[in-house]
């Protein structure tokens, strides 16, 4: 059977230091003080040193008043002010009465000012190399990187890299490859990128002729 009403916790060594406290259930809360002082996490670090000290067994659990739950505020303050508890963190009654209430933050509605604001703010922000939002770079941009990706590659600049050594070809055959992948053979470039014809006549000239001296 619930007992809603005012209650006081007890030391028995030291009787002058008490705790109260109200609740809707007196049975449940002595058994949540227990359970919190046992882990070490009660509210109270008055009660709680108390405890870690001279043990559970000197405290003792005291209904002082039994009245009804809207009535429990009001007798909480009046036993607070009349004896002064040594084990209470806080001078004035709680309004929890043995109930967790969960806060729920409200959102706050914001103005289209306040949109285009951020929306302002953000623009250039994200890398358009990281393949999220962002602005677009230009054909030129797209270029240079695309040689400093190469140059990294042969170990241009790149104190990292292995020392391996590539033949002229092979380096135009990966500029070919990374300016417009596979154009040469008519296909889709997946860079996005579209050499014009004399690139691709220049690239395919230039290859053939480095055949042509290699073979010679």
């Amino acid at each position: 059977m619930k007992i809603s009403g005012i209650y006081k916790i007890q030391s028995v060594i030291k009787p002058e230091r008490v705790y109260i406290g109200s609740a809707v259930n007196m049975k449940s809360r002595w058994e949540t003080h227990r359970r919190t002082l046992r882990n070490n996490k009660h509210h109270s670090i008055k009660l709680q040193r108390h405890f870690d000290k001279y043990g559970e067994e000197d405290l003792v659990f005291i209904i002082l008043e039994p009245c009804l739950p809207q009535f429990l505020i009001n007798r909480e303050q009046y036993y607070i002010d009349t004896l002064k508890p040594y084990f209470n963190i806080c001078p004035k009654a709680g309004s929890s009465l043995g109930v967790r209430y969960k806060l729920k933050k409200k959102k706050m509605p914001m103005t289209e000012e306040h949109k285009e604001g951020i929306s302002k703010g953000n623009k250039g922000k994200v890398g358009y190399w990281r393949g999220k939002k962002g602005p677009s770079p230009s054909d030129e941009a797209r270029i240079r990187r695309n040689k400093l990706l190469i140059g990294n590659q042969y170990g241009i600049g790149n104190k990292s890299n292995s020392g391996r050594k590539f033949s002229e070809e092979t380096k135009e055959k990966d500029r070919v490859r990374m300016l417009g992948n596979n154009y040469a053979k008519g296909g889709k470039s997946k860079t996005g990128i579209h050499p014009s014809e004399e690139q691709i006549l220049k690239f395919k000239a230039t290859i053939a002729k480095r055949k042509l001296n290699k073979t010679a």
